[in-house]
């Protein structure tokens, strides 16, 4: 769920909406100041720009390199590509089962996502348990030593671990103390985890 912005903020994204809607392309920082002028709203062009920026900020739009902007949905829809074993590795499955839309602020725009189902607990001190949604940025390396990544391991499973580097092997680390460390030399990274989604049923 996105923040709540202003009335400031939401006029002039509904001004951004209409406009698009009529024209197929959003304004100028000059043209909306003037066009909001006439409706009565009145505010300069820098001033626009701020909000802009600030509304970006919140996921409700983006600016583009040419310097226009696009308006972002509430909620982005992602594919299901099956399970993710929290444990010693799984299959690795590459149907879609389904796809589910997912909360914008999870997934920028620019990106592409994907969505697994975990099963097992031995990422539970990270608070990923048995039948999480895991929402992953579709990605080949991590950014950071001690994300939590999806990886293909030499046996050609697939599990969920915090991803470490050094220059012999590639640690995968569970959070569970019940669970060993691995050491790989040929594993593939495949995601970053980015969300996670509860069922409470």
């Amino acid at each position: 769920m996105r923040k709540t912005i202003s009335n400031t903020q939401k006029n002039i994204l509904d001004f951004y909406k209409s406009f698009f809607q009529a024209n197929w392309k959003s304004p100028t920082y000059l043209e909306a100041s003037d066009l909001l002028q006439q409706q009565g709203i009145k505010m300069s062009w820098p001033a626009i720009y701020r909000h802009i920026k600030k509304l970006e900020s919140l996921w409700y739009v983006s600016r583009n390199s040419d310097g226009s902007v696009s308006i972002l949905e509430d909620t982005k829809k992602v594919l299901i590509l099956g399970n993710i074993s929290c444990w010693f590795g799984i299959d690795v499955i590459e149907e879609p089962w389904e796809s589910i839309e997912i909360p914008i602020s999870m997934a920028k725009w620019s990106h592409q996502f994907y969505a697994l189902k975990a099963q097992g607990n031995s990422m539970k001190n990270a608070n990923i348990w048995d039948w999480d949604l895991l929402i992953i940025k579709q990605q080949n390396d991590i950014d950071n030593d001690g994300d939590v990544a999806v990886v293909i391991k030499e046996d050609n499973t697939a599990t969920l671990k915090r991803v470490y580097k050094n220059n012999n092997f590639i640690i995968l680390k569970p959070e569970n103390e019940d669970f060993p460390i691995i050491f790989s030399k040929n594993c593939e990274i495949k995601g970053k985890l980015v969300g996670v989604i509860r069922n409470f049923q």
